[in-house]
């Protein structure tokens, strides 16, 4: 069984809702799927070379009593050193990370160790036949919208995390990373089943 996974809210429903300038990273492509080339490589451009010192993200908003962020997907993949690590840990061996530090306005540096998060396969694993999609959209990848997603096991490959070709927005989670996650007790990560929940 796999899931798609997001951020998530602590028991009073707060998280900080900071958005980000990433003037930094924007250029790079987190979305693909491709690992990035080293930065001293001669011909890969901009957008395609690995960063090479910790990324400042600079908080937009004030502090405030909200807990800071476990796990964003956007605008760049975002996550907390013991979420990372527990990923790891359940096996799941194709993320390439970059230490990142979050500053709020006053320049102040927020608790919590952080990366930016590359991950990497971007794997044709929709099984078309049995997920609800409109049929006159284009059966393409990067983009197809689902109202109820069934992911191909063959056709994951063994991964046990990716990014779905079919629309790359997406990091698809299989439930052994999932059910890691929540022994290790991780807070403000959520996982919903692909079937469940629409995809845009």
């Amino acid at each position: 069984m796999f899931y798609t996974i997001s951020s998530g809210t602590d028991d009073e429903g707060m998280m900080q809702g900071f958005q980000f300038d990433v003037r930094a990273i924007k250029k790079i492509k987190f979305d693909y799927g491709h690992r990035l080339y080293p930065a001293s490589h001669p011909t890969a451009g901009l957008r395609e070379k690995e960063p090479v010192e910790t990324i400042k993200l600079n908080l937009k908003r004030s502090k405030s009593v909200a807990p800071l962020p476990t796990f964003l997907h956007q605008p760049v993949p975002l996550m907390r050193k013991d979420l990372l690590d527990t990923l790891r840990a359940a096996g799941v061996s194709n993320l390439d990370a970059y230490p990142a530090a979050l500053y709020y306005p006053d320049d102040t540096l927020a608790e919590g160790e952080y990366f930016i998060v590359n991950v990497i396969g971007l794997v044709a694993a929709a099984d078309l036949a049995n997920s609800e999609y409109d049929v006159d959209q284009p059966e393409n990848l990067i983009s197809m919208s689902f109202d109820s997603l069934a992911i191909d096991n063959e056709k994951a490959k063994g991964f046990l995390m990716f990014r779905l070709a079919e629309n790359i927005v997406e990091i698809i989670v299989h439930e052994q990373v999932v059910k890691a996650v929540e022994k290790a007790g991780i807070p403000l990560v959520r996982f919903f089943k692909t079937e469940d929940i629409a995809i845009l």
